[in-house]
C-alpha cells in the first residue's frame, strides 16, 4: 500500500523521517514504489512552539490539509486523484530569510529532491568563512566549562518537553557572543544562495581533556538598521568518544593530538538572501538539547563532576576545517503554486 509521509525540517524526527523515506524508495514493493508521497513542511512539531514565523505556520497548515486530502483519495483506492495530480512525489517548503528576504517561502513539488552541487566554505583566522582553502597553519582556542555550558537556542525540539528555549530558528546573537564560541562569517552574499539537502561539517580538533563535544551551527546573518539578526539554519554535534563508531567508544583523547570530527547538520531547504552573511560557529555544548559533556570520558549523568577543557580548532592545509553546503540552482526548485487547494483560507 502506498505511504504518505509528512515530515518537518524543524521537527524533532526530521532525521529518522528522511532516512525512512530513502528506505521506502529503495526497499518497498515495486508495485507501489512510485506511489509513495513525501511532504516536508517547515516546522513539524515546532508548529506548537514559540516563536512561530507566520508564513511557516501557514505552510504547515497547508501541509496538513493537503495530506488529509491525499489520504482520503488513497484510502478510497484512487492513486491518481486531483490532489495527487497537483503535487509531486517529493514536496517540500523552501524557506528563506528568517529575518527578511525577497525570495523563497513557497512549496516545491517534483519527482525527487534536486541534485545539489557541494560548496565548501573554509573556516579561517580573523573570523572569516571563505571559498579559499587554507595556505598556512593556524589554530584558535577556547575553554569549555561544563559548569557553565554553551546554551542551545531553538532547534529541532519537541515543544513542551524538556528545557530548551524555543523551537525552530531563533536569533543566536547572545549565544555567539560568548567566550566559549568561535565565530566565522562570509562577506555579504552577491546573489541569493539556495541550499537543498544535507549540510555537513568537517572539523579538526584537539583538547587537553579525555573527551569533549564539537558543536557546529550554521546561521543566516541579516544586517539591519537596529542591529543584525543571526538566525539559526542548521546545527549538529560530535561527541568525540563516539568519533569512530556509534556503538563502540573510542579511546580517550590524547592531549594536543588532532582529531577529525565529521558532523551531520541534517537537511534543510533554505535560501540565504542576497546581502546576508553565512555564519558558522564552533563550540563544545548545546545545553540542554544535548547533555553537557563533563570532559572526563565517564558516562554523562546528573550531578556528575566535570572538568574544564581547553579546546583548539585547527585551520591549516593539513587540517582544513570546513562547512559543505548542498547548493542548487533556483531553476531546480520552481514554485508549485497549486500545492494548497484552498490557500486563501489559510493566510
Amino acid at each position: 500500500w502506498p505511504v504518505l509521509m509528512l515530515a518537518g525540517f524543524w521537527d524533532i524526527f526530521q532525521k529518522t523521517h528522511l532516512e525512512a523515506w530513502d528506505g521506502i524508495r529503495v526497499a518497498s514493493h515495486p508495485s507501489h514504489r512510485e506511489d509513495h508521497v513525501l511532504i516536508v513542511a517547515p516546522l513539524g512539531h515546532c508548529l506548537i512552539g514559540t516563536p512561530v514565523h507566520p508564513k511557516l505556520a501557514a505552510a504547515d497548515a497547508e501541509s496538513i490539509l493537503t495530506s488529509v486530502e491525499l489520504m482520503s483519495e488513497q484510502w478510497g483506492g484512487n492513486l491518481t486523484g486531483p490532489t495527487r495530480a497537483r503535487i509531486g512525489r517529493v514536496n517540500f517548503f523552501v524557506m528563506a530569510g528568517y529575518a527578511g528576504g525577497a525570495v523563497g517561502n513557497y512549496w516545491y513539488s517534483g519527482d525527487d529532491f534536486p541534485t545539489p552541487t557541494p560548496k565548501t566554505l573554509y573556516l579561517a583566522p580573523n573570523q572569516k568563512l571563505t571559498d579559499a582553502a587554507p595556505t598556512a597553519a593556524a589554530a584558535e582556542s577556547y575553554t569549555y566549562d561544563p559548569a557553565d555550558p554553551t546554551p542551545m537556542l531553538g532547534g529541532n525540539n519537541l515543544p513542551g518537553i524538556g528545557k530548551v528555549k524555543d523551537c525552530g530558528s531563533v536569533d543566536q546573537g547572545d549565544r555567539d557572543s560568548r567566550d566559549d564560541v568561535l565565530v566565522y562569517e562570509t562577506g555579504a552574499l552577491a546573489q541569493d544562495l539556495p541550499v537543498v539537502g544535507k549540510l555537513s561539517a568537517k572539523v579538526f580538533f584537539s583538547s587537553d581533556a579525555k573527551d569533549t563535544d564539537v558543536v557546529v551551527t550554521v546561521s543566516d546573518v541579516a544586517p539591519g538598521l537596529f542591529g543584525k539578526k543571526v538566525m539559526l539554519v542548521r546545527y549538529g554535534v560530535e561527541r568525540l568518544r563516539w568519533r569512530d563508531s556509534d556503538t563502540t567508544p573510542s579511546a580517550p583523547l590524547v592531549k594536543d593530538q588532532v582529531y577529525e570530527a565529521d558532523i551531520d547538520l541534517l537537511h534543510t531547504a533554505y535560501i540565504f538572501p542576497k546581502g546576508h552573511h553565512i555564519r558558522v560557529t564552533v563550540a563544545s555544548a548545546a545545553a540542554p538539547f544535548w547533555s553537557a559533556n563533563t570532559n572526563t570520558g565517564e558516562p554523562v549523568v546528573a550531578n556528575a563532576t566535570g572538568v574544564k577543557a581547553n579546546n583548539k580548532l585547527h585551520l591549516a592545509p593539513k587540517y582544513p576545517s570546513q562547512l559543505v553546503l548542498p547548493v542548487v540552482d533556483m531553476k531546480d526548485i520552481p514554485e508549485n503554486p497549486n500545492f494548497a487547494k484552498a490557500k486563501s483560507v489559510l493566510v
